[in-house]
């Protein structure tokens, strides 16, 4: 636990929401075999935002000389629907634990997460989480260009930061600086650097 920042994606890692926020995507267009081919092909892109993705879904549709809703609006049907949902998703095997532990070793824990800030700001409210979080940073500020910020603003090294998610995008901003990464969820299993039966594990490894 020397990491004296840590810094956590939210979906995935602390809570266990992804299926609700894909789920989510289809929930809202329309119900065709068109729409769900085509908002397939656009989850299966590297697009990472609500917004830029039901935008990049617009077009696709728009080329296809499909009916397609303003992403825009979309975008708004899909937050209303999933940021509920998501503030009452159960949180992952042991992450509260793990935030209490970190807060009363004196850590400064950060989410770095693609869901909007506003947006993040009112979940994490919603679960009576923000007592955890000194930083909390969304959509528009990219997780890599978040560490950079993080480094400029505590004058830190690099090593002194742990970045802890699931997805590709936590593991490439922390290797963009030469942080410390803990896979956590899927990325884990694909990893194998260790089982993690619980989060609250992580402490073990930094």
């Amino acid at each position: 636990m020397n990491a004296k920042i840590w810094v956590f994606d939210f979906d995935g890692t602390l809570v266990d929401s992804n299926v609700i926020k894909k789920e989510g995507f289809f929930r809202v267009i329309e119900k065709t075999q068109n729409s769900f081919m085509h908002m397939n092909e656009t989850l299966g892109s590297s697009v990472k935002d609500r917004s830029s993705i039901f935008h990049q879904y617009e077009k696709r549709m728009q080329e296809s000389n499909l009916t397609v809703e303003n992403y825009k609006l979309l975008t708004i049907k899909y937050s209303n629907l999933v940021d509920g949902l998501v503030s009452s998703a159960p949180q992952i095997k042991g992450a509260e634990k793990l935030l209490k532990t970190l807060k009363n070793n004196n850590k400064i824990i950060m989410i770095s997460s693609a869901t909007p800030k506003v947006n993040l700001k009112n979940i994490i409210k919603n679960r009576n989480w923000s007592k955890y979080f000194d930083v909390l940073s969304g959509m528009p500020m990219t997780k890599i260009n978040f560490i950079k910020e993080i480094i400029l603003k505590y004058n830190i090294k690099a090593s002194e930061i742990c970045v802890v998610g699931d997805g590709s995008d936590d593991m490439s901003s922390a290797e963009e600086y030469g942080c410390n990464f803990l896979p956590v969820g899927t990325l884990n299993k694909v990893k194998k650097n260790y089982k993690l039966d619980d989060i609250i594990d992580l402490i073990e490894h930094k």
